[in-house]
């Protein structure tokens, strides 16, 4: 569509590094041939959620017609951190333990799922990234337990904030990048409990 009606894509692929299991996709850039895409990356998934410090991949007279945007000048400190750890092999490293790391916790978070929660829960199992989609059962509101699983010290992002037409009610999107295992085995134990309440009415 891309090339038939001569639009550009914006191919925003923060987690792209952080692929832990399966099979490796290409990414639409290398799909297009770069020749309709913009592909961007961004160093605050893996070297520090501040780092605001990211690159575009394109073809340049695009990528310069883009530039005019830019309406500031970024942060040259982040830019000299980024800088250091892409430099002789460190960034790749870190990446390599932020894997192992992200695996390790989806692989808890799944555990604790698969032992807890009612029949009619179901959930993904994410091959890289930060989240885990749930849904419940059509008579489970996540929007309405939420404010109980707050006051029990436990947030997660209802499937609502997702769509822009009303749904995802019944779903909830639960990060594991934060959380130790306690706190895991913790957070979905409440949710668990709170579901079962909603279904028993």
């Amino acid at each position: 569509m891309a090339r038939e009606y001569n639009f550009a894509i914006f191919e925003d692929d923060a987690y792209h590094d952080l692929r832990f299991s399966g099979e490796k996709l290409p990414t639409i850039y290398e799909l297009d041939g770069g020749e309709h895409t913009f592909y961007f990356g961004t160093f605050s998934k893996i070297i520090a959620p501040g780092m605001r410090v990211g690159w575009i991949v394109g073809q340049p007279s695009m990528i310069a017609r883009l530039g005019v945007l830019k309406v500031d000048g970024g942060s040259p400190f982040a830019t000299h951190i980024a800088y250091e750890y892409a430099k002789d092999g460190v960034l790749e490293a870190r990446i390599l333990e932020l894997r192992a790391l992200y695996k390790h916790r989806r692989d808890v978070i799944i555990g604790e799922l698969n032992e807890r929660m009612p029949e009619g829960v179901t959930w993904t199992v994410p091959d890289g990234g930060f989240f885990v989609w749930l849904e419940l059962p059509e008579s489970v509101d996540a929007t309405r337990i939420l404010p109980k699983a707050r006051e029990r010290g436990v947030e997660f992002l209802p499937g609502v904030a997702n769509f822009f037409d009303g749904r995802g009610k019944n779903n909830i999107r639960l990060s594991f990048s934060y959380v130790n295992d306690e706190e895991s085995a913790r957070g979905i134990a409440v949710i668990s409990e709170l579901i079962q309440e909603e279904l028993r009415g």
